[in-house]
């Protein structure tokens, strides 16, 4: 958008003015044509049809519309009708009013014209800053959820080895915000004992797969902790390959898997101590667990001992 267009669009509003602001707008612009011209041939060959209103015409229609662009071409013939110049007097009248008319007409309909293109103009400047603002607005609240909840977003060009990150994979990572993405940068974090699975996931992407992985990194406080990866390898109609997708932190699921782990030992430990039979059933019956009382009562191995209908064993 260039200057000029930014003092048009200033100039034009959607709607007209009102009848009072538009017709005080054409009748000073017309008295300035007037001004002009008798400021330099004066007074006697300074009225009537003059170029110096053609500003005017031009002026009346960006301004106020083109109905008011044709009234102020009017006016200026009405003038030049009335009191004709002394350039006018000196020939033909009739050839000269209908040139002007003619030209006149024609500056009033490209001002319209160019009105009506304006005015399409600054629309569509107002609906793309909404969309833009829309946009702004979906990505900040997408941006918000996404570091609330852990999620940082990667997309690593496979062909020229390019990376971008999310604030949260630097986050989940334990890097720097300022430090450069990139599989060394993402490497160095990695657990020693994660390294060569995930060097197996970039392999994998090359070759056009993309299998979600779970791994640990080490932060520079010693902290450990766990990412799951994910992704999809895209293939663009030029032919290069990307892959993109996040990575979550999952530490607070692994310590939860840990600890339910845990307590399922300390349960099945205390249930193979005690010397009774214990078992635990499915609402439909199905026994999920027997202890190890439950299976030497029973002669069998622990699968036989889940699916055993004790109705075989009962006395006739």
């Amino acid at each position: 958008m260039t200057r000029t267009e930014d003092r048009l669009l200033s100039l034009i509003r959607g709607e007209p003015p009102g009848f009072a602001w538009a017709l005080a707008f054409c009748a000073a612009s017309l008295a300035l044509g007037v001004l002009v011209r008798v400021a330099f041939v004066g007074l006697d060959a300074g009225l009537g049809m003059s170029i110096t209103y053609v500003p005017a015409f031009i002026a009346a229609t960006l301004y106020a519309g083109r109905r008011w662009g044709w009234a102020t071409l009017a006016a200026a013939m009405v003038l030049g009708v009335l009191w004709p110049s002394a350039f006018a007097r000196s020939g033909p009248m009739l050839p000269l009013q209908v040139m002007y008319l003619i030209s006149g007409v024609i500056t009033v309909w490209f001002s319209g014209e160019l009105r009506a293109a304006l005015v399409r103009l600054e629309e569509t400047r107002r609906h793309e800053a909404e969309i833009r603002r829309a946009l702004d607005e979906a990505e900040a609240r997408l941006r918000l959820a996404q570091e609330a909840g852990g999620v940082g977003v990667w997309d690593w060009n496979l062909e020229t080895g390019e990376t971008h990150w999310s604030s949260a994979v630097h986050r989940n990572l334990g890097l720097d915000p300022a430090e450069p993405p990139g599989v060394e940068a993402m490497m160095r974090m990695i657990h020693p004992d994660d390294q060569e699975r995930m060097r197996d996931m970039g392999r994998q992407a090359r070759n056009g797969a993309f299998e979600p992985v779970e791994y640990r990194v080490v932060r520079s406080d010693g902290s450990v902790r766990w990412l799951l990866s994910r992704g999809e390898v895209l293939e663009e109609q030029s032919g290069a390959r990307r892959a993109i997708g996040v990575n979550i932190d999952v530490t607070e699921r692994r310590r939860a898997e840990a600890e339910l782990r845990e307590s399922e030992l300390r349960f099945r430990t205390l249930a193979d101590s005690v010397p009774i039979l214990m078992w635990v059933s499915h609402p439909d019956g199905r026994r999920e667990f027997v202890n190890q009382t439950y299976v030497d009562f029973l002669g069998a191995g622990y699968e036989a001992a889940l699916s055993f209908d004790w109705r075989q064993r009962l006395h006739p």
